[in-house]
Parts: structure tokens; C-alpha cells; sequence
């Protein structure tokens, strides 16, 4: 089934917003691009054939310099072998979100071939989240104790930074079942706190930049966005009229 025939499947998760970028091996860093989704279902096919990640970047360069905007989950990485009660980590993960009813997504990593118990878990939110790296972290905290994960179970540092991305298991040529290995638990988007939402509301915010989309100053002059970047930079006083989303 192709992703446009997921995608209207039906959902009550509403839009889920990431970003996406094919896999050019275990690190991607370039060419991410916003996708908005509708099932569950579409989004376990993506994180099993596309890199991801829950932050918008500009120019869809994925590092820190260049985050804009955070989408609507939150990554979970689970990489111990450690079990709790016969139980691996990633399953007491997800027990832990049925418990509280939340939706969410789990696929083998792409070393889960031989590791059976390394997973990328995807949990769906409610809100897009606050992008600044402590309205993040402290988010983050929240979520874990809210839910009662605990923070031994996965990777934490991983889950705690905001420009980390999942590679697909599809990126190992030698893994051929990694779609039987993945499934989704569809209860409810988790209910993120005001206090951690986005500073503004409009969806201007989670909308790419290109190189090549010209500014106008208010004094009438144009320049590509590349070397407005370096004007800004270096303190010249001008005053940059961002053009509508396109």
C-alpha cells in the first residue's frame, strides 16, 4: 500500500507533523522536508524507508544553527539489551504508553536485524513543542516522569536532543523483515502542557526557507536568503521583510 492510500486511513490523531529526508546512510543531515500525516500507519512506513526527525530546519539542514520549529512527537531510542521482569527495554517502554493510553509507533532499528532489542519509538503529541533547547529538555523530563519511563530504559542524551533523527532499518541491506517487526498502539496524542507549546501559533513558523527565495529589504533592495544570512550576521542595520509562505 502506497503512502497516499495510508494516509486516509482513518486516525483520531489528527496531523502528525515531522520531517523526512532519504536515507544517505546511518547519518542524513540534508534535504529534510515537512510532511504532515493522518495515520499511524504512515507514518510506520516512513520511519522503516526515510530518515526522520521531529524538528523543522531551514533550508532542511538538520543541525541546531538551523532549527526553526519542533513537529508533534517525540523520539524514544532504545539501544540496551537490559531486561525488566523477562521483559526488554523497548516492551516496558511501551507498556508504560498503553498503561496511559497514548499512541505511538515502534520499529526496529536498522542494527535490529541482530539486535531484536533496538528500537526507534515515535510517540504522537498533542501540540507541536516549544524549540528552544530548554523548553525541550525540560519537556522531555516531564514527559518521562509523567509517564512513568523510566530514564534508564533508552537513550537518554538521544531523547534529549532536539535535532536527533531516526535511520531506517531499510538503510541495511541485509534486513529483510523490519516491516513484520513494526506496529503502532493508536489510544490518544499525549496532552503536552501549555507552557511547553510554541511561542506563536502560526503555521508560518514550521515552513521551509530555499536558497534561492529572494528578500526585500525595507529600503527596496533584494538579495537571495544565502547572503541576507551573512548581512544579519555581521550586524548591518537592515530590517528583513520575510516573504509569505509559499
Amino acid at each position: 500500500m502506497g503512502l497516499s492510500a495510508l494516509n486516509t486511513a482513518n486516525t483520531t490523531q489528527g496531523v502528525i507533523s515531522l520531517c523526512v529526508a532519504t536515507p544517505t546512510g546511518k547519518e542524513t543531515t540534508k534535504e529534510f522536508k515537512r510532511v504532515d500525516l493522518y495515520s499511524l500507519d504512515a507514518l510506520m512506513q516512513l520511519m522503516n524507508s526515510k530518515a526522520i526527525t521531529a524538528g523543522l530546519f531551514l533550508n532542511g539542514y538538520r543541525n541546531s544553527n538551523h532549527l526553526k520549529a519542533m513537529g508533534n512527537v517525540i523520539l524514544l531510542d532504545v539501544d540496551d539489551a537490559a531486561k525488566i521482569e523477562d521483559k526488554y527495554n523497548y516492551k516496558v517502554i511501551e507498556d508504560a504508553l498503553k498503561d496511559k493510553n497514548i499512541s505511538f509507533v515502534s520499529v526496529p532499528s536498522q542494527s535490529g536485524d541482530l539486535n531484536r532489542y533496538k528500537r526507534h519509538i515515535a510517540v504522537i503529541l498533542s501540540d507541536r513543542l516549544n524549540h528552544t533547547a530548554k523548553s525541550f529538555k525540560s519537556f522531555v523530563e516531564h514527559f518521562l516522569n509523567d509517564v512513568g519511563i523510566d530514564k534508564t530504559l533508552l537513550d537518554l542524551n538521544a531523547t534529549k536532543d532536539r535535532v536527533r533523527h531516526f535511520a531506517p532499518a531499510a538503510i541495511n541491506p541485509n534486513f529483510r523483515n523490519y516491516d513484520e517487526l513494526s506496529y503502532c498502539y493508536e489510544g490518544n496524542a499525549y496532552q503536552v502542557p501549555k507552557q511547553y507549546h510554541p511561542n506563536q501559533s502560526s503555521d508560518d513558523e514550521f515552513v521551509s526557507i530555499d536558497k534561492d527565495v529572494m528578500i526585500e529589504f525595507s529600503d527596496g533592495m533584494k538579495l537571495p536568503f544565502e547572503l541576507c544570512k551573512s548581512i544579519v550576521s555581521i550586524g548591518k542595520k537592515k530590517r528583513v521583510l520575510l516573504p509569505r509562505s509559499r
